[in-house]
């Protein structure tokens, strides 16, 4: 009526469990640097937990049915699912560990681009200040070819007008 389970075969479930969390551990190391690893681990954690739980359940089932071995079964699996919550809790301790690792240095990066950006900045700044400063000078300068030019055509009038008064001086004279 009882099945009878022998230590080895809940050392042989406990493995299997504990490859699937090598497999996890895996997955979670070749996920990308940026994601969102926070709640993926929150996530699998669950998950994890639950299965765990499940196979906890159903190892105590067993072992109920199986009270000679109850005891020293019972200390195993308890050690060995303490263990596994060790390892979880040491994993999640280094992702968050390596999220702010990389926090800091996305920081340092954006702080680098923000100087850069700052110079270029600066140095369009002084760009736009001289050229404007050039301007201001090629303006005053074709105000000044303009003035002379009028200075010119004034000089040139004066010139006529002497010229012609000369002219009508002398025209005088002769006669």
């Amino acid at each position: 009526m009882f099945k009878k389970i022998s230590n080895i075969d809940l050392i042989n479930k406990l493995e299997k469990i504990e490859n699937k969390l090598d497999i996890l551990n895996m997955n979670l190391n070749s996920s990308q640097i940026y994601c969102n690893c926070k709640d993926k681990d929150m996530c699998i954690y669950k998950e994890l937990c639950e299965y765990l739980e499940f196979q906890f359940k159903q190892c105590i089932d067993k072992i109920g049915e199986n009270k000679c071995n109850l005891i020293t079964t019972n200390q195993e699996l308890t050690n060995n699912f303490t263990n596994i919550l060790k390892q979880i809790t040491e994993l999640n301790k280094n992702n968050i560990i390596n999220l702010t690792n990389n926090n800091s240095q996305v920081i340092q990066t954006l702080e680098s681009f923000e100087n850069k950006i700052n110079d270029k900045f600066n140095t369009i700044n002084v760009k736009l200040n001289s050229i404007y400063f050039e301007n201001e000078i090629i303006k005053n300068q074709l105000a000044l070819q303009d003035e002379i030019r009028q200075s010119i055509l004034e000089i040139d009038n004066i010139t006529n007008s002497i010229n012609q008064i000369v002219k009508k001086i002398d025209l005088i004279n002769k006669q």
